[in-house]
């Protein structure tokens, strides 16, 4: 039993208020958000193109940067991302891009700018990156570009560790893109993934985004959830905890704001994260959406972690309690 717990549980026994000292809380707000890429001249000019030059306050690629402000949220995970649509998100080419946040993500293709991002944002103001790094879903997992046999394109895995400024916690945060032609391919993905979070994470609480391509009831969403595993990492989805199971949970509608039908867009977390909200944001703008998928959120609660002079302190005081006390 630790130090800590020993003065706790002294303190409760000789009745002192101890709770509140820890049991403060702290909230954290993340999306996930796959933004349609735009590696297409339709994607990029068409009627849902990236860009407007007629009109550039009009162009898809400020709908999405609006989306995304609108909701404000501290960690953000991306998909489809094109390093042209990155730089847009970032600020480096857009006055509205998303300024106030720092970000990690590398190209599939080539490990460094070609092709898709699963970029992960987050607020500058409140985390600092203490590592990062991207695994391929394939059978060799290192090498850049590679691909699982039988998927329809390369797919990734980007990861960050962030320090927490508000609760003095680590995050691991870890955003993927599943395939969209293999389930063999995303039951793969999970069971990788899965392997690899332990090491990555390395205790800390887990936050994990992305577009599966799948539904939360196939085996590679329960394979990576821990359904089957129950002595395993346990990963929950932030919106089934708060909302009941519907007919009309669509997140990827293809421009056409469709409800019906059953999300593949997740956000997944450990036990030390609590959901207190979670939605599909079905936002569009004059008729018109950011992205042919519906980005998806979460809300938490999360402890803080009592800063090390607080604790000596409070052992002190929990000391002189009990000497008192046994006069």
């Amino acid at each position: 039993m630790s130090t800590i717990r020993i003065a706790l549980t002294l303190l409760v026994a000789l009745g002192a208020p101890v709770a509140p000292c820890f049991a403060a809380e702290v909230s954290l707000r993340t999306m996930s958000f796959n933004i349609r890429y735009a590696g297409t001249f339709g994607d990029l000019v068409g009627p849902n193109g990236w860009y407007n030059f007629s009109n550039p306050a009009e162009s898809r690629a400020e709908r999405v940067i609006q989306t995304i402000r609108n909701y404000k949220p501290d960690i953000l995970g991306t998909q489809e991302v094109l390093r042209i649509q990155l730089d847009d998100l970032s600020g480096a080419t857009l006055a509205n891009g998303l300024t106030d946040y720092g970000y990690y993500g590398i190209g599939r293709e080539n490990g460094v700018s070609a092709g898709e991002h699963s970029a992960i944002f987050w607020r500058a103001d409140r985390f600092t990156q203490l590592d990062a790094g991207t695994f391929w879903l394939s059978p060799t997992p290192e090498v850049a570009g590679s691909i699982y046999p039988g998927a329809g394109t390369t797919r990734i895995a980007s990861w960050v560790v962030l320090s927490d400024l508000q609760s003095g916690q680590e995050l691991f945060v870890l955003n993927t893109h599943w395939d969209n032609v293999s389930s063999a391919a995303n039951l793969y993905s999970a069971n990788l993934i899965r392997e690899r979070l332990p090491e990555l994470a390395d205790g800390r609480p887990v936050l994990l985004t992305g577009d599966m391509n799948s539904t939360e009831s196939s085996s590679a969403m329960r394979t990576l959830r821990g359904v089957n595993d129950p002595a395993g990492l346990q990963l929950s989805d932030a919106y089934r905890e708060v909302n009941s199971l519907s007919s009309s949970e669509l997140t990827f509608h293809g421009y056409n704001g469709g409800t019906a039908g059953s999300r593949i867009d997740f956000i997944l977390h450990t036990g030390e994260l609590m959901p207190t909200a979670a939605s599909i944001v079905r936002t569009s703008y004059g008729g018109k959406y950011p992205s042919d998928h519906y980005p998806v959120t979460a809300d938490f609660t999360l402890a803080v972690v009592p800063e090390p002079t607080s604790v000596v302190l409070f052992l002190a005081g929990a000391i002189l309690l009990v000497a008192v006390r046994r006069r």
